[in-house]
C-alpha cells in the first residue's frame, strides 16, 4: 500500500470516527450505560461486582478515546497529504 492510500484511508476512517462521535443514538446508549454502570457500582455491596461495573465504564470511556485518537489521526493524516500535494505541486512547478 502507498502512504497515500494509508493517509486516504486514515481520512476515511476519522470521518467514520467523528460521525460515531456525533451519533445521537450511541451517544445516548453510551450514557444510559454509564449510567446504569455507575448506580450498579453504588449500590453493590459485592467487592466483584463493583469492579466489573467499574471495568465496563472504563472500556466505554476507552471506545470513546479511540474514536477520538481516530479523528485527530485524520487530522494528521490530511495535513500530510496536504503536504505531499504542495510538495508534488511545487516538483512540477505549478
Amino acid at each position: 500500500m502507498t502512504d497515500e492510500f494509508k493517509l486516504n484511508q486514515a481520512i476515511g476512517d476519522a470521518a467514520r470516527a467523528a460521525e460515531l462521535m456525533r451519533d445521537e443514538m450511541l451517544q445516548t446508549s453510551f450514557e444510559g450505560l454509564i449510567g446504569a454502570y455507575m448506580k450498579a457500582w453504588r449500590n453493590s455491596i459485592d467487592a466483584d461486582e463493583r469492579e466489573r461495573c467499574w471495568h465496563r465504564v472504563q472500556a466505554l470511556d476507552e471506545i470513546r478515546a479511540r474514536l477520538a485518537f481516530v479523528v485527530q489521526g485524520g487530522r494528521i493524516a490530511q495535513a500530510e497529504l496536504d503536504k505531499i500535494a504542495e510538495t508534488q505541486r511545487v516538483d512540477h512547478g505549478g
